[in-house]
């Protein structure tokens, strides 16, 4: 797989967001080690054999500014939390390089287990792809969220 450009209209893109609306990413690895490190966190970056990791990313709002939630996905059935990739039908088209699964699992960290990152600015963001907007995705509001 090629590497990914860096996904220009990002920051643009972000202008129209609503809130609680879903989107799949796909993260480039350099991206994820550097986050892991700065972070102090593992998100999978050893195990993963692409070079690049599946994501969700939620918008998110309270009263005074907008935030991101993120959540890292994974092929491994170990995890217990499925997420129907059908439900971002526009992931073949826009990200039509990478070998989606119809079903991902929620990434578990280590001493975390399940969780969702917070996020206050778009660093991390600006350097993913953007496979287009998912529905139903509802029951991802109930992870736990984890400000870093």
């Amino acid at each position: 797989m090629r590497p990914l450009r860096k996904n220009r209209l990002f920051s643009k893109f972000t202008k129209f967001l609503q809130k609680d609306e879903k989107f799949l990413i796909l993260v480039e690895k350099r991206e994820l080690v550097k986050f892991e490190k700065e972070k102090g966190i593992y998100l999978g970056s050893e195990s993963s054999f692409n070079k690049v990791r599946p994501a969700l990313l939620i918008i998110s709002t309270n009263e005074e500014q907008i935030y991101f939630k993120l959540l890292f996905l994974t092929a491994s059935k170990v995890s217990q939390i499925a997420i129907d990739l059908n439900l971002c039908p526009q992931k073949t088209k826009l990200c039509s390089k990478f070998p989606f699964y119809p079903r991902s699992y929620l990434f578990a960290e280590r001493r975390l287990g399940y969780f969702c990152i917070k996020l206050k600015t778009m660093e991390l963001l600006e350097k993913v792809h953007y496979c287009g907007r998912c529905e139903n995705l509802e029951e991802l509001e109930k992870i736990p969220l984890v400000e870093l």
